[in-house]
């Protein structure tokens, strides 16, 4: 999760217990129903967040290459959609393409983009 504000944080817990409530009135106590609901509304603002293959072929075909290591890429399969600031949504100028062995070290903060 990015790094929100604690009103924000705040807000969204809001949200998220406004929605539950929701989906269990929804399924008037039927517990397949309500476990539906869930996954429909997780499914969906899921997809809107990680609706991010367009962007990644994107960059995948400008520049077929680790953002960290320079290791050029034998096929997009495996290749990570890495968001710069987790605040921000997946648009193309705040997201790189990095293998799954750097793709680690942007987490921790050891982001090496000087190889090679």
């Amino acid at each position: 999760m990015g790094r929100g504000s604690e009103e924000d944080k705040e807000r969204g817990h809001a949200i998220l217990r406004k929605v539950k409530k929701m989906t269990v009135d929804a399924s008037s106590g039927d517990q397949d129903k309500e476990f539906y609901f869930n996954r429909f509304v997780y499914q969906r603002l899921r997809k809107e967040e990680l609706d991010n293959q367009k962007i990644r072929q994107l960059l995948y075909d400008k520049d077929n290459r680790c953002h960290s290591c320079k290791s050029k890429f034998d096929s997009i399969k495996g290749v990570v959609l890495h968001r710069l600031d987790d605040d921000k949504r997946y648009i193309k100028s705040n997201c790189v393409l990095v293998c799954k062995e750097c793709h680690p070290k942007y987490h921790r903060g050891k982001n090496t983009s000087n190889k090679g």
